[in-house]
C-alpha cells in the first residue's frame, strides 16, 4: 500500500512539473505592456505648432511585445498620431513612444489614443492626452474656454 501511494505521488509530481514547464514555454506570462504615466498632461501648447511627446512604455512581461500600430485621433484642439511603428519591446525593457501632437484651436482638450499590440491577452492599451492649447499670440494669457 505504501508502495502504491509513493508511486502515485511520484507520478503526480511528474505531471505537475510537466504542466508547469508547458505553461512556462507556451502559456501567457504574467505582466503586460503599460505606460509609466497613463495620462500625459500637456499645458501651454501653442496653436498651430507641432509637438513631440515621448511617453514611456514598459514591458512588464517575460516575453517581447510588438507594438503594431496606433489610431490617429483628431479634434478641434489638435491631432495626435504615433510615428516609428511597428516596434518590438524586449521583456523587462522600456521604450519611448514617438507621439506627435499638432495643436489646433485654443482650449482645453482630452484625447484617447489606442495603441495596438501583438499580445493576445492585451490587444490594445490606451494613452490619454489632456491639456491646454493656447493662442499663438504671446499677449493672450487669458484662460482658454471649452468651446
Amino acid at each position: 500500500m505504501v508502495r502504491l501511494a509513493s508511486g502515485a505521488l511520484f507520478w503526480l509530481i511528474i505531471v505537475y512539473a510537466f504542466v508547469a514547464l508547458l505553461v512556462e514555454l507556451f502559456g501567457q506570462s504574467e505582466g503586460s505592456l503599460v505606460f509609466r504615466e497613463p495620462t500625459l498632461n500637456c499645458s501651454d501648447l501653442i496653436s498651430g505648432r507641432d509637438y513631440e511627446l515621448l511617453p514611456v512604455l514598459c514591458n512588464e512581461s517575460r516575453r517581447p511585445i510588438r507594438v503594431i500600430g496606433a489610431g490617429a485621433n483628431c479634434g478641434s484642439n489638435g491631432c495626435v498620431s504615433v510615428a516609428g511603428l511597428p516596434v518590438e519591446i524586449a521583456a523587462g525593457e522600456r521604450h519611448l513612444l514617438d507621439v506627435r501632437f499638432e495643436a489646433g484651436v485654443p482650449g482645453r482638450f482630452e484625447q484617447e489614443l489606442p495603441i495596438y499590440t501583438d499580445w493576445p491577452s492585451q490587444p490594445y492599451l490606451v494613452l490619454r492626452i489632456e491639456g491646454v492649447v493656447r493662442s499663438g499670440d504671446p499677449s493672450d494669457d487669458r484662460e482658454p474656454t471649452d468651446e
